[in-house]
């Protein structure tokens, strides 16, 4: 059927699909036709003959058996073929086969979300419509328990060069309540150079008694020997691993005691410890690191005596080596290894999920967000990074979760340095501006036709800034240049001004002048004299009110 042929097909049957249960109802009954034609065909080579041709041999078709299994879509109802004899066993829906294979896997990730067998089967009601008994749940989470046990209990090479021993806390549901579960993983290098999970156990809390039984059971599945153990810095834990593997070496985690060191250590002086500490871990040999911590603590005991004294602990302890001199030393020198494997169990199971849930289940993003407890902002994250990483789905085989993460998240797959170097951020303070070039810049700013934003942006300053300088001007609280020096302009008039003639003064002689004779005196007022003047001047020499 070619391409023209198919479209034709399809305008056909889009006819008559006008709502979304149409489509929904569509897609079942070609699911349902796809997998009878299957089995059909299986039965046909079973027999060896096709339907409605010569009988070669005794056994032949017997009808069909109706059953319903449980798809991701809902209930579907099948025709099963079957044969006289009985000896036909299909492959794609197997006898006694009521659900998909893919059911399996949501089931499993429910249940490890912390949901009960109850939950998840009212869940498949309401998102499939689809009876799920809880008796069903719990057969499918005991199957897989059996292969987890049965991982737990495989056994382990003779000899591992570098096996890492590390803990983490986390969230576990526990009847009906969320408490913190530790989780202690041990992770191997074998001879190949292959890494590989040697185990996981849960636990209250971490302690080395524990990590002493989690030693001895390794012993017990055939690990006798460990050349170098990278552990952190927890109180016993070496003598727990010399114990079981005396001969193994001690490489404690310098991210750990870094650490450790830093939580004594004030902001200002964060740079300068950790330089003088990355002097000490990072030596070439084991000479150079102790004149490094000497040279440590002269420069620090005064102010941080602890970080000597607990670098000094470690470094005297029997079996433990701090410096090692081989060619994978940063590989050795920390547990960020299995710190990452933590996060592959924490991280990466949900973008497979999501992106299944997405493109083949076509669920809608907020019943995602519901079924994973993932937000809905990060869905659409997932979701437009996978769009412009140019994959398709379903992802090719030979790209791995850990692969498929390094594509969608860049940032967060790149490799952790062995000592955390936490920078601190400089606070940018504003420059301190001269008298002069603040009083320059207002008497520019003050002239006719002058933008006052441009010039603030030509002298690089912000024009608030230089609008508080005006306003400051204008206050008088900005500094004037008094006790600068006046410059005086030559200036030339044109026309010259002409010279005011010489003021004359008048002589005694021609001033008024105007004698009022009292009985006890006679006053002489010079001056223009009016009669309004001498009214008041008797009316206040007689007492008499204005």
């Amino acid at each position: 059927m070619d391409e023209k042929q198919l479209q034709a097909l399809a305008n056909e049957l889009a006819k008559n699909l006008k709502t979304p249960d149409d489509l929904n109802q569509f897609d079942r009954l070609l699911k349902k036709i796809s997998v009878e034609a299957a089995l059909n065909a299986e039965m046909t080579h079973h027999l060896g003959y096709d339907k409605n041709q010569p009988k070669p041999a005794t056994n032949a078709r017997n009808g069909y058996t109706q059953k319903t299994v449980i798809t991701g879509d809902g209930p579907l109802e099948l025709r099963t073929p079957r044969d006289r004899d009985g000896s036909f066993e299909p492959q794609l829906v197997k006898k006694n086969q009521t659900r998909i294979t893919g059911m399996d896997n949501q089931i499993l990730s429910l249940y490890a979300k912390g949901m009960t067998t109850r939950e998840i089967a009212a869940a498949f009601k309401e998102l499939y419509d689809a009876d799920v008994s809880p008796a069903l749940i719990s057969k499918v989470t005991d199957a897989v328990m059996e292969q987890v046990i049965e991982w737990q209990n495989r056994p382990l090479d003779a000899v591992y060069p570098i096996v890492y021993l590390d803990c983490i806390v986390l969230k576990v549901r526990q009847d009906s309540r969320v408490i913190n579960k530790s989780v202690f993983l041990a992770l191997g290098i074998n001879i190949e150079g292959q890494k590989e999970l040697l185990g996981m156990w849960l636990a209250e809390n971490e302690g080395a008694k524990f990590w002493l039984n989690v030693l001895t059971e390794l012993k017990n599945r055939g690990l006798n020997d460990i050349l170098i153990a990278c552990v952190d810095g927890l109180k016993g834990f070496p003598d727990a691993i010399n114990a079981v593997y005396p001969e193994a070496r001690i490489q404690l985690c310098i991210v750990h005691m870094v650490r450790n060191s830093l939580r004594f250590v004030s902001w200002k002086d964060y740079k300068a410890v950790t330089r003088d500490l990355k002097a000490i871990y990072q030596a070439a040999t084991e000479e150079a690191g102790l004149q490094a911590l000497e040279a440590f603590s002269s420069a620090w005991d005064n102010r941080y005596p602890q970080i000597s004294r607990s670098w000094q602990a470690n470094c005297k302890r029997p079996a433990s080596d701090v410096w090692i001199s081989c060619p994978i030393r940063v590989t050795i020198m920390s547990t960020i290894s299995p710190d990452n494997g933590h996060r592959t169990l924490n991280n990466r199971a949900w973008i497979n999920e999501a992106l299944h849930l997405r493109f083949d289940k076509k669920v809608h993003g907020k019943q995602i967000s519901k079924r994973i407890s993932i937000p809905r902002t990060t869905l659409q994250s997932l979701f437009r990074r996978f769009a412009r990483s140019g994959l398709n789905w379903p992802v090719p085989e030979h790209i791995s979760h850990e692969q498929l993460e390094r594509l969608l998240y860049p940032g967060k797959s790149q490799q952790y340095e062995p000592v955390p170097t936490r920078e601190i951020p400089e606070k940018r303070r504003r420059p301190n501006f001269s008298a002069e070039f603040k009083l320059h810049l207002v008497e520019l700013s003050m002239q006719p036709d002058t933008n006052v934003a441009r010039l603030a942006r030509e002298h690089g300053i912000n024009d608030n800034l230089l609008f508080n300088w005006r306003h400051q001007y204008k206050q008088g609280k900005l500094n004037r240049r008094d006790n600068l020096p006046v410059e005086l302009l030559p200036v030339s008039i044109v026309p010259p001004p002409v010279a005011p003639a010489p003021l004359t003064e008048p002589s005694p002689a021609d001033v008024p002048c105007c004698e009022v004779a009292l009985p006890g005196g006679t006053i002489k007022l010079h001056g223009t004299m009016t009669p309004a003047l001498l009214r008041v001047l008797l009316g206040e020499l007689k007492g008499e009110p204005r």
